[in-house]
């Protein structure tokens, strides 16, 4: 079993309907997925994610090396998704700015193969079944990021 197929699955089982998951993937390219199954989510502004990378220009391993996990993304001026163990968002408290989606929110998932824009990509892709970053790391970046903001504003 190949370690995509693993990613795959693991992502399909957080859909209501994983075989309906699978084949919208096929057929569109991104399904909607429940948040709080087997990932959470946080979502973080634009304008903090460049703060933090030093502007809106950076790779995927840049974005990787700050985040170390999966992160999702759509247009330019768009927020990242990131993803973070199931449970963390339950305790999410870093402000209305990133808030955290849980099982009451669902999350539009990119086939792996979409990793470029345009439209909905994998800013990073998951490297294996299970992975997301680390809460901790979250929170090192937004408060990174707000510090940047910060000193910009003064």
């Amino acid at each position: 079993m190949s370690v995509e197929y693993r990613i795959v699955e693991w992502l399909a089982y957080a859909a209501d309907d994983p075989h309906q998951a699978r084949n919208e993937w096929i057929e569109r390219g991104v399904t909607l997925l429940r948040c709080g199954r087997r990932f959470g989510v946080v979502r973080i502004p634009a304008d903090l994610v460049h703060a933090a990378m030093g502007g809106d220009e950076f790779t995927p391993e840049e974005l990787h090396s700050n985040l170390d996990g999966p992160v999702i993304h759509d247009t330019p001026e768009g927020p990242y998704w990131v993803l973070i163990p199931g449970h963390a968002g339950l305790v999410w408290d870093e402000g209305d700015d990133t808030p955290p989606l849980g099982s009451n929110h669902y999350l539009g998932v990119p086939s792996l193969n979409r990793t470029q824009p345009p439209g909905l990509h994998w800013a990073v892709a998951p490297r294996f079944d299970g992975d997301v970053c680390r809460p901790e790391t979250v929170r090192k970046f937004i408060a990174r990021a707000r510090r940047c903001l910060a000193a910009v504003d003064a």
